[in-house]
């Protein structure tokens, strides 16, 4: 499903035909990337392994999540950044109830979606994976 979404959206590149460092951000709410899922591409990765000193001493880090730490880092140093979209149901940034089941729990029956958040037990992930294998049956 991820590879998916990848595939249908177009995201922008440099002159040169190189594809431009970029991260992507998983929450709208927040207009931020969550620890849901991290994406960034090779070259965004090789400048924040190299400059993440810089940000570590510009910005208070200690009390910081490490997802939060790297978009900030990210911003700072300037990479660009893409909006992953309805891709991912993290309940943690949900805009409305209607993604997210009464019990708090993402809804896994969303055909289009390939992350869902927080599956924090065994038992959350396998019934989300199961009710998953149920849609993708229906839909063959």
């Amino acid at each position: 499903r991820l590879r998916k979404i990848f595939k249908t959206k177009q995201f922008h590149k440099q002159d040169n035909g190189k594809t431009a460092g970029r991260y992507f951000k998983n929450c709208r709410v927040m207009s931020s990337m969550q620890g849901s899922i991290e994406i960034l591409s090779r070259h965004a990765f090789y400048i924040y392994n190299g400059k993440k000193a810089e940000c570590q001493r510009s910005m208070d880090w200690w009390h910081m999540g490490e997802d939060i730490f790297t978009f900030k880092c990210l911003e700072q140093l300037g990479v660009e950044a893409s909006d992953i979209g309805e891709g991912v149901r993290d309940t943690y940034c949900a805009r409305s109830k209607s993604c997210v089941e009464h019990h708090g729990l993402p809804n896994c029956s969303l055909p289009d979606v390939a992350l869902f958040h927080p599956l924090k037990s065994r038992d959350q992930f396998e019934k989300c994976w199961e009710e998953i294998q149920r849609v993708e049956q229906r839909a063959m």
